[in-house]
């Protein structure tokens, strides 16, 4: 929380927390207030209700405000923000995605909760750094074994990512010195740590990875750490993936002989295009080992690091003919997108078909690596339109674009290879309604974060992704549509979360913490799906690439591997465990709070951000822009 003014703070040299301090800087966008009621929770036969405290940046000191989070059981999926004043798009769309979390969490559907926040201040709020404490409140009011601990005298800050994690913020030293002031224990996300000042370190209760953590500090007792079981998918799937990696390793192989060829045959090309060529395609030749080495007993591992192959080569590829000015832009656009909504097609007929669960998994994967490549395709437009000479941009948005469409063939494939075993999935229609409310909070919430930053045109390619998703759901092509959810949960987790923790920004161990809290996540995730007689194919295959990852001693890229694999299983949790009944779900606008208890305060600014992890090589290279030009603006 923070208001206008004042220099961000940073993780070590790289500023990282700081990051989603800038939300509260330039708070723009709220939501419209509509009533002045406030309206308990009724008809619940269970209603339970806390009182919290989260820390504030009011100009340049810190303040706490109260907030009182209700939870009625069994509900109707309302969800209800109030206060008395503003409620920002930031706020508002992070406190509904912790209910969403924390529901989850505990294995209850979002639709069967009711859900009241109130914010106990006339001021305006916004940005999302309250959403940790309140998806933790949600979850111990759902546990009724919790005794809700974290109420009697601990402050807690932090942004709530879509997988749990406990996300970074700005404005450290002050939330804790206002903590401090009023004797109370503070509670900040792990990445947070280096920007503990001295004077209100024994202050500090602990740092957080995650919601689970918040409880575990607030309770006293030990964390929960859990090893997830061994990988293990489908033998069709296996043998799926062995044969796209040796295809693609071939692909990739066939490549850089003939890119090798053509550079050596072009003498007058500038030496920085060659140099930069001739590395993408060492960098081709190694994953095509590693590929080569993980095929007989990682298959997965071995198509990621032959499709990694493939990208780099096809770059490697791009980037020489941009230079030469040899290719022909607007032909290759349509070229590609022909051959996407080919793909739509052949995705669209097999969803056709009859579905048990981890058919239905599949065909969804190639949708989500369609709509990965349509996304890399319009960075790639996109690009060209504003800045034709940003060849490293459109090379590798054309290059993701290309060989995502070897991926999706792959996936095809493997649909059309699998015999269906129970569960089946006779009717997805109403799952699919809250997996797309779900998926519009997603969105909104990254778009708010990316608008209150000021970088509004990064939202671009995210609205063309949203866009596309939706018309697939109410055309009822659902399996398209689910496909694209996923993929947009992905891209928001990076830009939320994933992106801000590299290794120069935070160290690696404090990698290592959230990778083995993301490990204890899935396995969470993964023991609900088998005591419903599931499992996530795709998320094993995830755990199988995550862990090699992390053998190589790639800490980061198995963050963001395992973060993807949680989000595989949250789909499914959601897909299964969705009442079959029509759903009077709903959530309502932030509202004006009538409650008592409503205290006058220095104007806050709830103010945070995180990255969350994409699982689009093209779309990582097209957010370093982005990324480059947030970190200057917050140093």
């Amino acid at each position: 929380m923070r208001r206008h003014g004042g220099r961000p703070l940073g993780l070590g040299s790289a500023a990282l927390l700081a990051l989603l301090i800038i939300t509260a800087l330039t708070a723009q966008s709220t939501l419209a207030l509509t009533s002045p009621e406030y309206q308990p929770l009724s008809g619940a036969e269970s209603i339970r209700s806390v009182s919290i405290f989260v820390p504030a940046v009011a100009g340049k000191s810190g303040e706490l405000i109260e907030i009182t989070v209700s939870v009625g059981v069994p509900g109707h999926g309302v969800f209800r923000v109030y206060s008395g004043s503003s409620v920002g798009n930031s706020t508002y769309y992070s406190l509904a995605t912790a209910t969403y979390v924390a529901s989850l969490f505990i294995g209850i559907s979002p639709d069967l909760i009711d859900v009241n926040v109130t914010f106990h201040t006339r001021e305006p709020i916004s940005g999302p750094s309250a959403s940790l404490a309140i998806a933790t409140a949600i979850y111990e009011l759902l546990d009724p074994l919790a005794n809700v601990s974290m109420a009697r005298n601990y402050v807690v800050t932090g942004a709530i990512i879509p997988q749990g994690y406990a996300g970074p913020v700005g404005g450290v030293p002050l939330k804790c010195r206002a903590a401090a002031s009023k004797n109370l224990h503070f509670i900040a996300p792990l990445a947070n740590k280096p920007n503990i000042p001295p004077d209100c370190a024994p202050h500090v209760a602990g740092f957080a990875t995650s919601l689970l953590d918040v409880a575990s500090i607030s309770a006293d007792t030990p964390r929960l750490s859990l090893t997830p079981p061994k990988p293990d998918y489908p033998a069709t799937m296996r043998s799926s993936m062995a044969e796209a990696a040796r295809t693609m390793a071939r692909m990739a192989s066939e490549l850089i002989s003939n890119v090798t060829t053509e550079l050596s045959r072009m003498a007058s090309l500038d030496p920085t295009v060659k140099a930069e060529a001739a590395n993408l395609l060492n960098l081709s030749h190694n994953n095509i080992i590693l590929s080569n080495k993980t095929v007989d007993s990682k298959p997965y591992s071995a198509a990621s690091y032959a499709f990694t192959a493939l990208y780099q080569a096809l770059t490697a590829y791009y980037t020489v003919e941009l230079s030469a000015n040899k290719l022909d832009l607007q032909k290759q656009f349509s070229k590609i997108e022909n051959t996407l909504l080919s793909l739509e097609n052949a995705i669209s007929r097999r969803s056709n078909r009859s579905l048990c669960l981890e058919r239905l998994e599949i065909l969804s994967v190639a949708a989500a690596r369609l709509s990965d490549a349509f996304y890399s395709l319009d960075i790639a437009r996109l690009t060209f339109q504003q800045n034709p000479s940003k060849f490293d941009v459109i090379a590798s948005s054309l290059a993701g674009a290309q060989a995502r469409i070897y991926s999706i063939e792959s996936w095809l494939s493997t649909f059309d290879k699998l015999d269906c075993t129970p569960p089946f999935m006779p009717n997805i229609t109403y799952p699919m309604k809250e997996i797309h409310k779900y998926s519009n909070i997603i969105y909104n919430y990254t778009v708010s974060v990316l608008k209150e930053v000021g970088f509004e045109q990064a939202t671009d390619p995210i609205k063309l992704l949203i866009e596309r998703a939706n018309e697939a759901y109410n055309e009822g092509d659902y399996v398209l549509a689910l496909g694209y959810y996923r993929d947009l949960l992905s891209k928001s987790t990076s830009i939320l979360f994933n992106n801000l923790l590299s290794v120069e920004n935070v160290g690696k161990d404090i990698i290592l913490s959230y990778l083995n809290t993301g490990m204890t996540i899935f396995t969470i995730h993964e023991y609900q799906l088998m005591s419903r007689g599931a499992q996530s194919a795709l998320g094993e295959a995830y755990l199988e690439y995550a862990l090699d990852l992390a053998d190589r001693g790639d800490a980061h890229s198995a963050l963001k591997l395992i973060s993807s694999a949680i989000a595989a299983e949250e789909i499914l949790l959601m897909m299964i465990q969705v009442s079959a009944a029509p759903s009077n779900a709903t959530i309502a606008p932030p509202q004006p709070s009538a409650a008592p208890g409503v205290n006058a305060m220095n104007t806050l600014l709830v103010a945070i951000a995180s990255s969350v992890l994409g699982a689009s090589l093209g779309f990582a290279i097209a957010m370093r822009a982005f990324s480059q030009k947030l970190w200057q603006r917050l140093t």
